[in-house]
């Protein structure tokens, strides 16, 4: 009588199950690329030809695809917070205008420097996250009871969505 002998494969020589996953045909360039230009993941879905949820398993399972994807995410935030940072500031950017000249028969161009003042709400908006504890937003009460004693009342306002 024989005995059976269990043989256990090493997880690479494991034969794999079910068909063979898009991420290998998938450039991680293109990946980083698109979500560096803000492409939500139902987009980039869309463009990869794979439903969200694949994009999302492929976030959690492939270190490679996960990093392609954080650093055009990280891109992406960048671009964002330089652009909050100079509606906060302020910014001057080189313009141009353009002029037919019926007369001449030629364009004319005219450039000049156009200046955008400092945002309020987006001082407020910065300051309110990068220094939470200086510019919370709080209003402070002051009052006086029957008994002579007086005493601060702490109302916070948050904003409803």
């Amino acid at each position: 009588m024989a005995k059976k002998v269990k043989v256990s494969l090493r997880k690479e020589e494991k034969k794999k199950i079910g068909r063979p996953s898009k991420l290998e045909e998938i450039d991680l360039d293109m990946v980083t690329r698109c979500v560096s230009v803000g492409m939500s993941v139902e987009a980039l879905a869309h463009v990869l030809n794979v439903t969200p949820e694949q994009i999302y398993r492929w976030k959690k399972n492939s270190p490679s695809f996960c990093q392609a994807f954080e650093s055009g995410a990280e891109e992406a935030d960048a671009k964002v917070q330089h652009a909050l940072y100079q509606k906060a500031t302020g910014v001057s950017v080189k313009s141009a205008k353009f002029f037919y000249d019926a007369r001449q028969g030629k364009v004319i161009v005219h450039e000049y420097d156009e200046h955008f003042a400092p945002n309020q709400n987006a001082i407020e908006f910065w300051l309110t996250n990068r220094k939470p504890k200086e510019w919370k937003h709080k209003n402070q009460v002051q009052f006086q009871n029957p008994n002579g004693e007086g005493g601060d009342i702490v109302v916070t306002f948050k904003q409803s969505a």
